[in-house]
């Protein structure tokens, strides 16, 4: 069902439900109604909780584990052929230059 995969990448990410719905910029009531009469979301909707947890809508609307998420895509991407085991941390400062590479960028246009 899908209110159980949501509440699970919920509880990942560290966040209530409500809190996760009113952060994607949904009505509090919409977890409910997922709950309560096994709703599965489609299109925008779907795409936007996607964003928010950083997988795949795929992954939403399957019923398995196995499927990789969009950080599990680009950590690959990002070592592939690496000879030594890529921690949770290495993956982090990677993510933190992109950022800093990106808020560089836009210092530069506004500069520009």
């Amino acid at each position: 069902m899908f209110y159980d995969k949501f509440a699970e990448l919920c509880k990942m990410k560290g966040v209530s439900v409500t809190k996760a719905v009113e952060e994607i910029g949904f009505a509090r009531s919409l977890a409910s109604r997922w709950k309560k009469y096994g709703a599965t979301p489609r299109g925008t909707t779907l795409k936007k909780i996607a964003a928010y947890f950083g997988v795949t809508e795929s992954y939403l609307l399957e019923d398995e584990d196995s499927v990789r998420t969009v950080d599990d895509d680009l950590r690959f991407a990002l070592f592939r052929g690496a000879d030594v085991e890529i921690t949770d941390e290495m993956f982090d400062e990677v993510k933190r230059f992109a950022e800093f590479v990106v808020m560089r960028e836009k210092e530069k246009k506004k500069k520009g």
